[in-house]
């Protein structure tokens, strides 16, 4: 039986009449605007028109929202927790480590508060390391968490050692002791370290991005918003001029219910945004030189007792000359002043530019030229204070020839000796870092509070009823075109 091949055909697909008006449409831009003359087919532009714009303006506040909400969540919930925590952890091992060296200095079995002391910060310095782990977010705090983890109980073996050797009268503590030391100073305070710095740049970088991308997608809903309702307005001049139309309820309300919710929007916006600089800048970063401050102060007020410690025991000669400059290195990231400034004299000048004077340099420096809050200049005033009589006891206690007194001075409790010194410090500090925690919970607390809504119930809410009453508002007219 013959068979017959079929030549495939050439000739163009045949398209449907819909795809061919379109077609003519695009290749005569003269009928486009014969075809929108005809007045139901631009009411059917205006509609989709109407609610493209309405979705996008919906979309760009969400969009803005959920930038704000991550950067409330990394500030309050991923960066900052775990920055606060491994600062906690910085200065309970600090005082740990400074407890141990206190009770070496007293003589056996007399060291009973410093033991209780070391005891309760190896508690502190555990739910830290515990509260840091449960927060670990960025890959960066893994390893310093671990090494935290590997290290410390080899700290605490040879803090044992040392006491042990201690109360038998042993020499040999002070190498333990030393051993001890070198864990802390090489090993786990680098490793805390590491660990706030990672959360610290990743605090900063979101709240630079933050900053950023927040003006952009307040722009954003600045300008769809701003479309919206010239479109609807726009739809309400036409529907006069074309046809004479001087009343439309659902138009009018459709503007309303844009203008509405386009000023709240961006109000709500902003003011979420400087919630977050005013829990950021203002409070954050006056509570993370101030940790830093207080850590960095139990790492020096050890420094003294190992000193005295090193002194007492014959250590070496370039051993206690590295207690005696640590503890300087250290006091002078607290507070420094380049001038012969006096402590009355100092003091006189801050009250005279009611912030850190350009000779003052440190952590509290830092924190007075961050003053923003009520009654934070004058606890963070006093803090300095404190701390200058601090500085003033532990020359004391250098200066004395008379070891025992030198001791008695050096961890009494008592006022004007070193201890009580260095609380009535760390009171004053803490009394100036609640404050800016105070702020900083509530700024967040407020940041959130703006944007409540902002999500899905306003954007949403504003998209339906916008497109549902420009419908309704045009329907009539389109139904007196019913023929087309």
């Amino acid at each position: 039986m013959a068979t017959t091949t079929i030549q495939p055909s050439n000739a163009p697909p045949r398209r449907n009449t819909t795809e061919n008006a379109l077609l003519s449409l695009m290749q005569d831009p003269r009928k486009v605007l014969a075809w929108m003359s005809v007045t139901p087919n631009w009411l059917r532009t205006a509609i989709v028109v109407n609610v493209f714009l309405s979705m996008t303006f919906a979309l760009a506040i969400r969009h803005a929202a959920e930038g704000q909400y991550q950067a409330v969540k990394t500030i309050a919930k991923d960066a900052s927790p775990s920055i606060l925590a491994g600062q906690g952890m910085r200065a309970s091992l600090a005082d740990m480590h400074s407890n141990l060296a206190n009770e070496l200095l007293a003589e056996p079995g007399q060291g009973k508060q410093a033991v209780d002391d070391f005891n309760k910060r190896r508690s502190e310095a555990t739910e830290d390391l515990l509260a840091a782990a449960r927060n670990i977010t960025y890959a960066g705090e893994v390893p310093p968490v671990r090494t935290v983890l590997n290290e410390l109980p080899r700290y605490e073996e040879f803090a044992a050692r040392a006491r042990l050797l201690h109360d038998q009268r042993n020499a040999q503590f002070l190498a333990q002791h030393q051993a001890a030391d070198e864990i802390v100073r090489t090993k786990l305070l680098p490793a805390i370290d590491d660990l706030v710095a990672v959360n610290q740049r990743e605090l900063d970088r979101a709240y630079q991005t933050e900053k950023t991308a927040a003006m952009v997608a307040w722009q954003l809903v600045l300008w769809t918003g701003a479309a919206l309702l010239a479109a609807i307005v726009g739809l309400k001049v036409l529907l006069y001029l074309r046809m004479r139309r001087v009343v439309n309820p659902p138009l009018l309300t459709a503007a309303v219910l844009t203008a509405c919710g386009w000023l709240w929007a961006l109000v709500a916006l902003w003011q979420s945004s400087s919630d977050i600089k005013v829990a950021k800048q203002d409070a954050f970063d006056s509570i993370a030189v101030l940790e830093a401050a207080r850590a960095t102060a139990y790492e020096a007020n050890g420094d003294e007792s190992r000193w005295l410690l090193n002194k007492m025991q014959g250590g070496k000669p370039d051993q206690i000359q590295f207690y005696a400059n640590s503890f300087q290195e250290k006091a002078r990231k607290i507070a420094a002043t380049s001038s012969p400034l006096s402590g009355v004299e100092l003091l006189a000048e801050i009250d005279r530019v009611q912030k850190s004077p350009a000779a003052l340099t440190g952590y509290l420096a830092a924190e007075l030229n961050n003053i923003t809050f009520p009654n934070e200049f004058v606890a963070a005033k006093e803090t300095l204070q404190k701390f200058l009589d601090y500085l003033k006891i532990d020359q004391q206690i250098r200066d004395l020839k008379d070891e025992q007194e030198a001791v008695a001075l050096c961890l009494g409790t008592k006022p004007g000796q070193s201890n009580w010194a260095f609380e009535q410090f760390d009171a004053a500090l803490s009394k100036t870092n609640m404050i800016n925690r105070s702020y900083f919970v509530s700024s967040l607390a407020d940041a959130t509070g703006w944007l409540a809504g902002l999500d899905w119930l306003l954007p949403l809410g504003l998209a339906l009823a916008i497109s549902l009453l420009t419908f309704l508002g045009l329907r009539p007219r389109l139904n007196e075109y019913a023929i087309y």
